[in-house]
C-alpha cells in the first residue's frame, strides 16, 4: 500500500492534473496589401498576428502569406513606414483578403 501510494505521488508530481494536449489547427490566411491612395501594391508590408509570434513580409506585387496556429478569428496587424498601421480581423481563411494602407500625412 505505501508503495502505491508514493507510486501515485510521483505521478501526480511528474504529470499533475493536465488534459492532454491536442495539437493546434494551422491556418494560412493569404491576401495582397495596395495603397489606398493610388491602387498600388505595398512591398514590404509587416504583417503580424497580433496574439501570436507569427509574421510576414508582403512581396514587390503586395502578396503575403502568414501561417498561424491561433484560433479563428485571427486579429492581425499591418505596418509599413509610409503608411498608416491597419488591424484586420480574420474570421475566413479560404478568401484571399485585400488590406488597403492610406498614405501617412506628411508632417
Amino acid at each position: 500500500m505505501k508503495k502505491l501510494v508514493i507510486l501515485l505521488s510521483a505521478n501526480f508530481l511528474l504529470f499533475g492534473f493536465s488534459k492532454p494536449v491536442t495539437p493546434a489547427r494551422a491556418y494560412t490566411i493569404k491576401g495582397a496589401i495596395i495603397s489606398r491612395n493610388d491602387n498600388r501594391p505595398v512591398n514590404k508590408a509587416y504583417i503580424i498576428a497580433i496574439a501570436g509570434e507569427e509574421e510576414s513580409l508582403s512581396d514587390v506585387n503586395g502578396q503575403f502569406k502568414l501561417r498561424t496556429c491561433q484560433p479563428l478569428p485571427v486579429k492581425i496587424s499591418i505596418q509599413h513606414n509610409l503608411y498608416e498601421t491597419s488591424e484586420v480581423t480574420v474570421a475566413d481563411t479560404t478568401k484571399p483578403l485585400l488590406v488597403q494602407l492610406e498614405k501617412q500625412a506628411v508632417k
